[in-house]
């Protein structure tokens, strides 16, 4: 996996390299030379990151869209 695929795979997953650091329980230094091509990424990690970045696309077009600019409409208070 190159280092512009995991790069679009995180872009997906909408997460920073710091979260996918912290979701693997590695250090950010890694993740850091895998995406500057310094160090290839194990290959578990990089079918794990693609098919979660492949789930995540398909679940985002299911995503409901009527919810979307709601805002919260309080009801008064009752009065006793």
């Amino acid at each position: 996996m190159r280092p512009d695929e995991i790069q679009s795979c995180l872009d997906a997953l909408r997460w920073s390299p710091q979260t996918l650091a912290d979701d693997l329980g590695c250090d950010l230094s890694a993740v850091e030379a895998w995406l500057d091509g310094s160090d290839k990424i194990p290959p578990k990690t990089k079918v794990w990151l693609y098919v979660l970045s492949l789930a995540h696309q398909a679940v985002n077009k299911e995503r409901p869209k009527t919810i979307r600019g709601k805002k919260l409409n309080p009801k008064p208070a009752r009065q006793s």
